[in-house]
């Protein structure tokens, strides 16, 4: 049986983005934003896909534009409080993404107890950003010394298709 058969429990899982809205520190949070009011709008997306029936969720900070390559300690705090708030109503397996940041990535699941991440883990390319050069060796000794060792780490999915 696959990992994905035996943690989503389908043969092909549908596993939802869950987009939290900017947060402190990010250029788009602005002076009147609350974390309340973040933590609000993730928590009425998060009942919308789990009614829509998804068999998972990523939860990202895809609104911490310009996103860093080592983001500051802020966004993962900010990403952890929000699902500490939405973790009683959680009923899929979750994941999470601090976007451009693959060691905030692994501590944050660490910290929230996510079964699955999404990143750029390893190779070298040009982005939005310059240039990304990621050390894998790094980021798998984190996940090791974190005890992590039935966390999945999924490579950048793309989610536009050509179709």
């Amino acid at each position: 049986m696959l990992w994905t058969e035996e943690l989503f429990k389908v043969e092909k899982p549908i596993i939802a983005m869950l987009h939290l809205q900017p947060l402190p520190g990010d250029p788009l949070f602005k002076h009147g934003n609350t974390m309340k009011e973040v933590v609000r709008r993730a928590k009425l997306d998060l009942k919308a896909l789990q009614e829509g029936g998804v068999d998972g969720i990523l939860i990202s900070n895809e609104f911490s534009l310009p996103y860093q390559r080592k983001m500051d300690f802020i966004t993962p705090a900010a990403m952890a409080r929000v699902i500490g708030e939405l973790m009683d109503d959680i009923n899929v397996p979750f994941g999470v993404d601090c976007i451009s940041d693959g060691l905030a990535t692994i501590e944050l699941a660490a910290a929230v107890d996510a079964k699955f991440v999404r990143g750029t883990f390893s190779g070298v390319y040009v982005g939005d950003g310059g240039f990304y050069n990621n050390d894998f060796s790094l980021l798998l000794r984190r996940k090791a010394a974190l005890h992590q060792d039935d966390l999945k780490m999924l490579y950048f999915l793309n989610p536009e298709s050509d179709m």
